[in-house]
């Protein structure tokens, strides 16, 4: 997530920061490998509603929003497919914080931007947990529903002002990462990890798909209409 102002020194901000916290490693055990993506399931057999049991978390674990964590949608929606891939909740807050600042500090060492687009997070996924998934360019809803059917979470950029979720601190950040864990008959579940009431957050599918824009250092607006499926 970005939001208006931040400079580029933010992600050396937060090395700093990590070290004078001096956290203890996560005690979570990432898998280094996950099983080839099966079919999608086809229209036609779609259930009505799905809802997939995914671990949640906010993006600022331990309450603190300050710039470091405005820009860690990214890592927290990446930890929410890992736990879920390895069928793992969230073990505690602090060890929730550790876990996303240490994906902060291996994305930095490996000269990633503060701002992932999703064939960067694609990357990360695959190089840090070993992690397959599959970029669907213009996803439609019926896409969308088929990849949750077969229980594969989604991962969504979004332009975060479009988006507009009301626990949001007005305007919303320029670009904002979520998941999507399941759908209604008129609305996609997601886990939002911009709000602490994020968990189970639901948006109709026509008002997401408008707000879904992949990273645009110049124009968010001009940004594709990109998802990463898990």
């Amino acid at each position: 997530m970005v939001a208006l102002g931040l400079g580029v020194t933010v992600r050396q901000q937060y090395l700093g920061y990590l070290k004078s916290q001096e956290l203890s490693p996560t005690e979570v055990r990432l898998k280094k490998a996950s099983p080839p993506l099966p079919a999608p399931v086809t229209s036609a057999s779609l259930p009505l509603t799905v809802s997939i049991n995914a671990p949640f978390t906010v993006q600022a674990p331990l309450g603190r929003w300050d710039a470091l964590h405005e820009e860690a949608c990214e890592e927290a929606s990446l930890q929410m497919v890992v736990h879920y891939k390895n069928d793992q909740p969230f073990s505690s807050s602090v060890a929730t914080e550790s876990e996303i600042q240490q994906l902060v500090k291996w994305e930095t060492d490996n000269h990633y931007e503060e701002d992932l687009t999703v064939v960067q997070l694609q990357k990360v996924a695959a190089d840090q947990y070993g992690l397959k998934s599959r970029v669907v360019n213009n996803p439609t809803i019926i896409d969308i529903k088929q990849a949750i059917a077969a229980k594969h979470l989604v991962v969504v950029p979004v332009a975060g002002q479009v988006l507009a979720n009301p626990h949001f601190t007005p305007p919303g950040p320029v670009y904002h990462m979520l998941v999507i864990r399941g759908y209604t008959q008129t609305e996609f579940i997601t886990n939002d990890p911009g709000t602490k009431f994020g968990e189970n957050y639901q948006y109709t599918f026509s008002h997401l798909l408008e707000s879904v824009h992949d990273w645009n250092p110049n124009n968010i607006l001009n940004g594709p209409k990109k998802v990463l499926v898990f």
